[in-house]
């Protein structure tokens, strides 16, 4: 193997290794608001979650990205998005404080 291909792949494993970090540190964040017995429930729900709906995204991006319409919609959407954003900026604000209820449980998984 080349010593580039090899850099390579290397690179992209500590990249890796960095976005999972990361990924695991947020969702840690997000589940903290829980009592300690619903964390690890909220954490199991919400990523099957996620990999059921990343699977759903992939099949259904593999079937509209072959439109170009859709394409220079979704192009012109992320402009809107990025221009609203540099142009206008909202003002940040604390959020209220939240009751632990089922909703909030379910929220929380629905945001893991």
């Amino acid at each position: 193997m080349e010593a580039g291909v090899l850099s390579v792949i290397l690179i992209l494993v500590a990249l890796e290794v960095i976005l999972s970090a990361d990924n695991a540190l947020i969702l840690g964040v997000m589940v903290q608001k829980l009592p300690p017995s619903l964390r690890k429930k909220a954490l199991f729900y919400g990523i099957l979650g996620a990999y059921v709906f990343r699977g759903l995204a992939l099949l259904f991006a593999a079937l509209v990205i072959k439109l170009w319409w859709v394409q220079v919609l979704g192009a012109a959407y992320l402009l809107y998005i990025a221009l609203k954003h540099f142009l206008k900026p909202e003002e940040a604000h604390a959020p209220p404080p939240v009751e632990v209820s089922a909703a909030h449980f379910w929220k929380t998984v629905a945001q893991v």
